[in-house]
Formats: structure tokens, sequence, C-alpha cells
């Protein structure tokens, strides 16, 4: 089965890019905004990692970030993706976010989500 990663951003052809780098080992789950990105969190349990564009939707991207960094229901690592600097130097870094900035690799950024996604356990 493969591991789900939600991705927040409005950008249908970042979508397909993020779709095609993810494709082998991750279910990609796509939503425009925050919103339906909440609802998204809260019918499927398994999410392990959220991308957030926040060319988009900026404030109510950020708002959602911080909503997720406070949440105890809904712990996941976070990956920001943004080709503004200056909006990101506003975000309070954690362990689990990590910012990603535009124009990037596409093999890089599949990198940092292999690293950043929690090992499957032997089972």
């Amino acid at each position: 089965m493969a591991r789900k990663i939600l991705s927040i951003n409005g950008n249908r052809s970042m979508n397909y890019l993020l779709k095609t780098i993810t494709s082998d080992k991750y279910n990609l789950i796509t939503v425009p905004e925050a919103l339906q990105a909440m609802w998204v969190l809260k019918t499927q349990k398994e999410i392990e990692c959220v991308l957030i564009d926040l060319d988009y939707h900026t404030e109510q991207n950020l708002e959602f970030i911080q909503h997720l960094q406070n949440s105890f229901l809904y712990q996941c690592p976070i990956i920001i993706l943004s080709s503004n600097k200056e909006t990101d130097e506003d975000i309070t870094l954690t362990n689990d976010l990590n910012v990603f900035f535009k124009p990037f690799n596409p093999v890089d950024l599949k990198k940092l989500i292999d690293d950043t996604v929690r090992p499957v356990h032997a089972e």
C-alpha cells in the first residue's frame, strides 16, 4: 500500500510534477487550499507528510501551518514550497518543518520527501 502525502497547491502543473516525482513510493493527494486539506486530514488518517505551497493563498496556508504545528491530532512533517524568501522569514522552523525554495531540482525535493517521511516499520 502506497504511503500518503498531502499537497496543498493551487498550481496544476506543480501538482503534476509532484505526482510524477512521488508516484513510485507515495500516493499524492492534491487539494488547492487549506480548508480542503483539513477535511483530507480528518478523513485520511494515514497522511505521512504535508507539502504546502505558500505562493497560493499565502495567509491561509501560514495559518494552516501554525495549526498543524500546534495540533496534537495531526502530527506529521511539513515541507513548504515557496518562491518568496521574505515571506518565509516569519515562519518558525521546527523539526517537522522544512522550507524548499523554488525553482528547485525535482530530484532534490524527492530526496527531502524520502528523508522526511518516517520509515516504514518492519512487520
